[in-house]
């Protein structure tokens, strides 16, 4: 029970690139991708076969196709591919909406050409968890697996390996830009995202996959692998909006937890990656909760709100937050907020640090607040490794 959780790799698939280290250099120059339809950042020309076997691939669906790439590329940095012993390594996914164009498709042709012309390979692809079947499949992975519906990939990851249910596990978000969502989606269309911001119309949609490879420090240690940083746990709650707990104050109750129970306090932290902003509703909530908690510390504090630079990826989100986190722990470079205006007197987060600049970056401990709309969320700690 006294294990060190470590994150020994890392994936990302994004419309700004393919691979962690592409999409990162992107976002620290402050990349604009482009924006299809209005209000959408999608990966346009996305090609699964370019990265991975067709004989592989032609069974998938999209949104699985995206997931195998980054399982790969998650394999590949923590040097696990080179034995392809996957016995007691897992994969859990986050997502909001998996494969729900493949599911909208294939119920549209029943209904509108007749069960008969439904094609019995794509019923597979209409179940949540399916993304994260093909990629076991496929890599031959078999421990642990789960799909969470909305957050929970992270905190999955960690207590398998605390449990010792697994000896490694990777923790996936995966999300598409689908027909559907889209629809929904043109109605907060415009100029750019503004997180936080009060004037802010709500996001744009993003798209992609994202992982960390999870392991114990022991175990990374015996491999002679190098160690991005240490991943000292989570806290999960849920402030529900229909009650005076919308003011956030479950969302400090599991802040403070997250930092007393790793002997940490607020001055141990210096950045903020945050999921789930672009919603008024989970804005609120998020910045009432770190307002509290940091107080006359906030002016020392960076925050990166995720859907500022890689638009709003639903489950997918958290995930996403994680990777910037630890890469920023590791390479001593905060990212950029490539929209951001400065007018500080017009974001909810008071005096909390943003940066439409990549900035350099000394931090130790990094915080990664996740929370939806309904109220859900969960808090995890990052921290350089030693």
């Amino acid at each position: 029970m006294n294990k060190t959780i470590v994150v020994t790799g890392l994936g990302m698939l994004h419309p700004l690139g393919v691979g962690y280290k592409k999409c990162w250099e992107q976002i620290c120059c402050g990349a604009k991708p482009v924006v299809t339809p209005p209000g959408v950042l999608r990966m346009e020309g996305f090609d699964a076969d370019q990265h991975i076997d067709h004989e592989q691939t032609r069974r998938m669906d999209r949104v699985s196709q995206m997931l195998a790439v980054v399982v790969d590329q998650l394999l590949t940095d923590a040097t696990m591919a080179q034995s392809g012993d996957y016995e007691k390594t897992g994969l859990c996914v986050s997502t909001d909406f998996g494969t729900l164009d493949t599911i909208i498709q294939f119920s549209q042709r029943i209904y509108q050409q007749t069960p008969n012309r439904a094609n019995p390979l794509e019923f597979p692809n209409t179940v949540l968890n399916a993304s994260a079947g093909h990629a076991c499949i496929v890599y031959g992975i078999k421990g642990h697996n789960n799909t969470m519906a909305g957050y929970g990939a992270l905190s999955e990851a960690f207590d398998a390996i605390i449990l010792d249910r697994a000896q490694a596990m990777m923790a996936a978000g995966l999300e598409e830009a689908g027909i559907y969502q889209q629809q929904t989606i043109e109605q907060y269309a415009d100029d750019f995202p503004k997180p936080f911001h009060f004037k802010s119309k709500g996001p744009w949609l993003g798209e992609g996959a994202a992982g960390l490879f999870l392991e114990s420090q022991e175990n990374a240690e015996s491999r002679g692998k190098k160690i991005y940083a240490r991943y000292l746990g989570y806290q999960a709650g849920f402030d529900d909006p229909r009650t005076l707990s919308k003011t956030g104050l479950i969302l400090e109750k599991s802040i403070r937890a997250v930092l007393e129970k790793n002997n940490r306090t607020v001055q141990d932290v210096v950045g903020i990656v945050i999921a789930g902003a672009g919603f008024n509703e989970s804005e609120a909530l998020m910045s009432q909760a770190l307002l509290t908690v940091f107080q006359a510390n906030a002016s020392r504090v960076t925050c990166f709100p995720v859907a500022g630079a890689l638009g709003s990826l639903g489950g997918a989100e958290e995930c996403f937050g994680a990777v910037c986190a630890v890469i920023a722990l590791a390479s001593g470079r905060w990212p950029a907020l490539p929209w951001m205006q400065f007018e500080p007197e017009a974001y909810r987060l008071g005096n909390f640090q943003l940066s439409a600049a990549s900035r350099p970056f000394q931090g130790r401990g990094v915080l990664l607040v996740a929370a939806n709309r309904d109220g859900m969320h969960q808090v995890h700690f990052f921290e350089k490794a030693v």
